[in-house]
């Protein structure tokens, strides 16, 4: 399976810390902590449960363990991905990680 840069919506994977699939919901979403804004590079639900309540899973590209499943992409998802390529060469936002979250388990 060709991976594309940017993983289409839809998209079903397990992560390496994880033993359930997870399914993409969301792409660069931001989270907060003492004011600083960080990126991460998905959001995901539980695969097949989706999304049961408020919480969504934060995901970054190193966390993957293996892409099960590739959702759908068309011309308007490029587009989409071309401006997000292009928000993160130009944009000041560093990129999250769990361990900067880990304290509000």
């Amino acid at each position: 399976m060709e991976r594309p840069e940017i993983l289409p919506i839809g998209s079903v994977l397990y992560l390496k810390e994880g033993i359930k699939k997870v399914m993409i919901i969301g792409k660069r979403m931001m989270k907060e902590k003492n004011g600083i804004q960080y990126y991460f590079d998905y959001t995901a639900c539980l695969f097949p449960e989706g999304l049961m309540s408020d919480e969504v899973i934060f995901v970054n590209e190193e966390d993957i363990a293996d892409i099960i499943f590739l959702g759908y992409d068309d011309t308007d998802s490029e587009q989409i991905n071309k401006r997000i390529i292009e928000w993160q060469n130009e944009s000041n936002v560093k990129k999250g990680s769990m361990a900067i979250f880990v304290d509000e388990e």
